[in-house]
């Protein structure tokens, strides 16, 4: 059995950098743990492939902090872990992010989910 999930299909432009914003990212951090402990964040062994991402709204741009690519397999993470999406184009299946890991396989839908409305400031 393959999967075809979990990991990134965008083109990526990553900046190393060093760790987003650390109030935003303890506050991810501070929901994450319960949703790891429920399993609604975790890894596939079998698979080696990762599931459930969080992100937050950074000020009032279209950036966002978002856990990083194949993180689901860690049960305490930190601000190591995120990553800030600076730009993205949908259209074009671009993400441009900085931080300490590449942001997550799924940072397009998460940026699709900001744009909806202006009050999102979450995405689980």
């Amino acid at each position: 059995m393959s999967i075809d999930e979990g990991y990134i299909k965008y083109d990526s432009d990553w900046t190393p950098g060093p760790v987003p914003a650390q109030e935003l990212t303890s506050l991810l951090d501070t929901w994450r743990r319960p949703l790891f402990d429920a399993g609604l964040i975790g890894h596939y062994e079998d698979l080696g492939v990762g599931y459930g991402n969080l992100s937050v709204r950074f000020g009032l741009s279209n950036q966002f902090i978002i856990s990083g690519t194949q993180t689901g397999h860690i049960a305490d993470t930190d601000g190591r872990h995120y990553a800030l999406v600076t730009h993205y184009d949908i259209d074009r299946n671009r993400v441009s992010s900085t931080g300490p890991v590449q942001a997550s396989s799924e940072s397009l839908t998460h940026a699709a989910s900001y744009e909806l409305h202006e009050a999102i400031n979450a995405v689980v």
